[in-house]
């Protein structure tokens, strides 16, 4: 249970990159470009769903990868076989997909309730 939750909470800070983006359907756009090319992971063989199983989704690869630094399970990953651990550079970008996010939301919630008063 306590793997699952660190992974699912990597979709929790990951994923909200995608919502303020592409204020769309995450599960239609592929995680950016740059990722795929940090993560070594190929456009053919890899999906923004599940076309391809779960295993080649995009989006679980980043949850896996956000629980393999950010959780008591550091080192595990359930795609070790697949895609190999992720470096320091993905370290490096699960945290400004986060941020990135979390800034714009807390600038909405800022102009929200300074308009309130």
């Amino acid at each position: 249970m306590k793997k699952t939750l660190a992974h699912e909470f990597g979709h929790h800070w990951t994923l909200g990159y995608m919502i303020e983006n592409f204020e769309q359907d995450i599960w239609k756009e592929r995680m950016p470009l740059d990722y795929y090319r940090m993560r070594g992971l190929d456009l053919d063989n890899f999906a923004p769903d599940y076309s391809k199983d779960w295993y080649h989704c995009d989006k679980e690869v980043l949850a896996e990868d956000y629980k393999y630094f950010y959780s008591p399970f550091d080192g595990e990953h359930r795609m070790k076989n697949l895609v190999g651990n992720p470096s320091e550079e993905i370290k490096a970008k699960i945290v400004d997909l986060g941020l990135g996010a979390r800034r714009s939301w807390e600038e909405l919630v800022r102009c929200r309730f300074s308009k309130s008063k």
